[in-house]
């Protein structure tokens, strides 16, 4: 029926409309998938994109604060470093000023032997021995205030074979009868400027080192050599000490150079060694390196800069009998607070023919000074108790008296003004009768005539 056909036609749109419609959906829902897939991959890039940045701030921030935690540690590890060379150089300081005193006082004693012995030979060649020693006692104090920074260098051009060959005996004894010594020079060796206490230093520390390595003894090879840079830029004196040693364990070798770091177990080793050698070679503009093989032995090259000066010859040590006093005989006013030095210093002026009288108080010597007018001459220490030696020594000079200004470390005080007058002359401890003996000739000769007749107040 008509109705019916009606029904069919619109039920088959209805049909074609939701297939439409289904279609529709269909397309949409791809769409929506396609940009639900976008729009994921975008948000996954964006938070993958703040993670990754978060990871690499945060290990930034790792690394920086590992790096502020390292150097706070070198920072100190500089300052602990620091505070024990001060330390060392507090102690070196009041130990040169106490022993060079003492050695001060066998000097004087070795002058009184000399002058009641004169005559004797044999005791002459012991007395040179004795004084030999004390002065490889002040080089050893030198040594360490050198260390310390507490004494100022002095540096000159230098041959380096020279002073290994001056110190061959010296070196020998030090190594022992197990241990033999072979020396390397090379022909033609450059020159250098170094202070020569410092590489005595650097010698004996070497051979020490090498000597502890060796316990069963061995050999120990002392080498110089010319040495230029690959480029044919800097130029090298290298001074080489090689043993035959159990080498350096591999865990030490970044620290060998470190003040007071030491490998050997037990007492007597101070650590200060390599580090004094480190320590020299810098500030002679150079560097130290070493090669070392487990139980095969090690050796350090020291390295110094060419200079192109010729080396400067080396003062030869006097070896000479005492002269007789060149001057009469004159009053003393020997001011000094060590006991020791003062009684050898007044009994070897006593035996030239001076009267001495002994102050140790520097306010008791300016009281004897304003009290009488009964001295030649003033030898006063720079440190005393009471008054300063400075301030005897002007006083003395006000009142026209000549003066001998001795003291153990003048680098410490300023004594231009005060040295540069005639009538001044200065000795730094330990010095030799013969020092002192031409101190006080040539004070006493250009003195003014002041005769006087000793006075009760002495």
């Amino acid at each position: 029926s008509p109705l019916d056909q009606r029904y069919d036609q619109v039920f088959r749109g209805l049909l074609d409309d939701v297939a439409e419609l289904e279609a529709a959906i269909a397309e949409r829902m791809i769409a929506g998938r396609r940009r639900a897939r976008r729009l994921f991959a975008a948000i996954l890039a964006a938070w993958t994109g703040l993670v990754v940045g978060a990871v690499v701030t945060v290990r930034r921030r790792e690394r920086r604060h590992r790096r502020a935690e390292a150097q706070l540690a070198e920072r100190e590890a500089q300052l602990s470093e620091a505070q024990k060379l001060e330390a060392v150089g507090r102690l070196a300081g009041g130990l040169a000023h106490d022993v060079n005193n003492y050695m001060a006082a066998i000097q004087a004693q070795c002058g009184v032997i000399r002058l009641k012995r004169g005559g004797d030979l044999e005791l002459a060649g012991m007395l040179d021995e004795v004084g030999d020693t004390v002065g490889r006692v002040a080089g050893l104090l030198e040594r360490l205030l050198a260390f310390s920074r507490s004494r100022p260098l002095a540096p000159r051009v230098v041959d380096l074979n020279e002073m290994a060959r001056e110190m061959g005996g010296m070196m020998r004894r030090l190594l022992g009868d197990d241990v033999e010594l072979e020396m390397r020079l090379a022909g033609g060796l450059w020159a250098t400027e170094v202070d020569p206490a410092e590489i005595e230093q650097v010698l004996v520390n070497l051979l020490v080192n090498a000597r502890e390595a060796m316990p069963s003894g061995g050999r120990v090879t002392l080498a110089t050599a010319n040495r230029q840079a690959l480029d044919g830029g800097e130029e090298w004196v290298v001074l080489s000490v090689t043993d035959e040693g159990e080498g350096i364990p591999e865990e030490a070798r970044e620290r060998i150079f470190e003040p007071f770091f030491s490998t050997k177990r037990g007492s007597g080793h101070s650590g200060l060694g390599l580090a004094t050698v480190y320590s020299v070679a810098r500030r002679a503009g150079g560097f130290v390196t070493f090669d070392s093989v487990p139980g095969a032995g090690t050796r350090f090259d020291v390295h110094f800069p060419r200079v192109r000066r010729p080396a400067e010859p080396r003062p030869a040590r006097r070896r000479e009998t005492l002269p007789a006093a060149a001057v009469a005989p004159a009053s003393v006013l020997l001011v000094e607070d060590n006991t020791a030095l003062a009684v050898a210093s007044a009994a070897f002026l006593g035996e030239l023919g001076h009267r001495v009288v002994r102050e140790a108080d520097g306010r008791r010597a300016l009281a004897r000074l304003d009290r009488a007018d009964a001295f030649d001459l003033v030898i006063t220490d720079l440190v005393l108790p009471g008054a300063s030696g400075q301030e005897v020594a002007a006083r003395a000079l006000a009142l026209g008296l000549p003066v001998v200004v001795v003291s153990a470390f003048p680098d410490r005080v300023d004594l231009h003004d005060l040295v540069d007058r005639p009538e001044v002359r200065f000795l730094a401890k330990p010095y030799s009768p013969e020092d002192l003996i031409a101190a006080l000739s040539e004070v006493l000769v250009a003195r003014p005539d002041r005769r006087r007749a000793p006075t009760a107040a002495l």
